[in-house]
This record gives C-alpha cells, structure tokens and sequence, in this order.
C-alpha cells in the first residue's frame, strides 16, 4: 500500500492557518492588516497589528495618566517569563478559547502572572488573559517556518489638558537613552512611513507628555514581550524594535496605550 505524504503548506497557507488559529482563540484581541509603511533594503512581505477587539475597546487601557509601566513596582517577579512560558505551552496542547483555558488552570493550579492594578473599569483576570493572548499571537506568526519575523510596538498617549512633569522610577525602569525606528512624518497625526535604521534618543530624567509614548513603548518591549520572546522562543532570535510614537490632542484614556505590530520578511 502506498502512503501518500501530506504536501507541506504553502507560505501563504501557513500564515493563513495562524491567523485562523489566532482568531478563533481569542477573546479580547483582534489581529487585523498593518498599514505602516517601512523604507529601506528589506520590505515585509506581510504585517499585521494586534488590537483589543472592538467589543472591549471602550473597556480596557493598560496605563495611568501620567504613568509609563503598568503597576509592576519595577519587581521582576511580578511578570514572571518562564510562568508565561508554561502558560503557552499548556495553551497550545488544546483548541479551547485562550480564556476559558487560562480560568481553568487558574482554577487548578493557581498559575498566574499578577501584575498589580490598571487603570479603567477592567479586572486583572481580563488583562492577563489579554496579555497572553498577544504573546500567544506574537508565537504563532513568529513561529511560520516561511518568514523571519520581526516585532515593532509603538506607544501613545492622550491630550496633554495642563503642564506636568513628572520623575523617572530609579533603578528597574529608569530609561534615559534606547533606540527607536523613526517616523518620515513628523509632526503627523498619525504618521504611517517609518525608517528601518534605528535611531537613539534620549529621555530626561523628568519627562512630560511629549515622552511618554515612547517610555511606554520601552516598557511593554524590555518587561514583556523581548523577554518571552528570548525565554520562549529559543534558538531562533526575532528582534524587536521601538516605533516612534504620539500624543493625541484630545483628551481619552483609551488612548493611554500600545499597539503591537509583526512583520513577516
């Protein structure tokens, strides 16, 4: 009898497939086409951009006002990688939405990742479940055997309404110069064209507004995302870069905030 071998998918159909995956198993996000536009030698050959899903997008922001980390207290314990590590493995033995999966083996086992309160009407259950549900996406696409992967989170924050300033944390989350990607529309309101050359800038120690966007960006990238990235994804390297962010103009805490970005070259 002859066995006939399952044609391997094509890149077009592996991508597809993890998009369905995604999807299908995800409560709060939606992953949706990136428009922004990169220059230089190398162009993706697909981008996508992690968003909370419409359904709770009036509900859930990860930042206080004049704040850039979300209530970690710049303790390492308090998002743990190797926990977030155990957590996608377990989700990726079965097909249940990421939620119900997570409430169980909460349930069971008491696994979790705390990390202290946020600002909005949402619980701390509902924004964990939304933070493995990005590095959940994030493993699926970087993962695809077709593509190298790359990881661009850009921040924002609302309309500055007075003057304020405010200090740095010491030690942990102290970030007075990092690299970024700069926008090729400054002064935009919501620029689309970026230069993959990275650029460094320095932050003062006593930062305003005008920063925050980019400190939140530096956070969600050093605390969150690289480090699972590194721990989870071993040995392939992607890498991870820091878009230029913006201020709105108006006045809205959903704004408060980071978008997640995958490239697929």
């Amino acid at each position: 009898m002859l066995l006939r071998k399952t044609p391997t998918p094509s890149p077009e159909e592996q991508t597809q497939n993890a998009l369905n995956d995604i999807r299908k198993r995800s409560t709060y996000i939606d992953i949706q086409p990136s428009h922004l536009i990169f220059t230089g030698n190398r162009i993706p050959q697909k981008q996508f951009m992690l968003a909370i899903g419409k359904e709770y997008a009036n509900v859930i922001y990860l930042f206080k006002e004049y704040e850039y980390t979300i209530e970690t207290g710049g303790d390492p314990s308090k998002i743990t990688t190797s926990g977030l590590c155990d957590l996608i493995s377990q989700i990726e033995k079965r097909e249940d939405p990421i939620a119900k999966i997570l409430r169980e083996i909460n349930l069971k086992a008491g696994i979790s990742f705390p990390i202290g309160s946020v600002g909005g009407n949402v619980e701390v259950e509902k924004l964990q479940t939304v933070l493995v549900e990005i590095l959940y996406a994030i493993k699926k696409l970087s993962g695809l055997e077709s593509f190298e992967a790359q990881v661009f989170i850009r921040g924002y924050a609302d309309g500055q309404m007075k003057d304020w300033i405010r200090e740095q944390n010491a030690e942990r989350y102290h970030y007075e110069r990092f690299s970024i990607v700069p926008s090729l529309e400054p002064g935009s309101p919501n620029p689309l064209t970026y230069s993959l050359t990275e650029v460094p800038i320095d932050i003062p120690v006593k930062y305003n507004n005008t920063h925050l966007p980019d400190l939140r960006a530096k956070f969600v990238k050093e605390v969150l995302v690289e480090p699972f990235l590194q721990e989870c994804e071993k040995p392939k390297k992607i890498e991870t870069h820091i878009l230029k962010g913006y201020d709105f103009t108006e006045r809205n805490p959903l704004d408060r905030k980071v978008q997640i970005f995958i490239a697929l070259f």
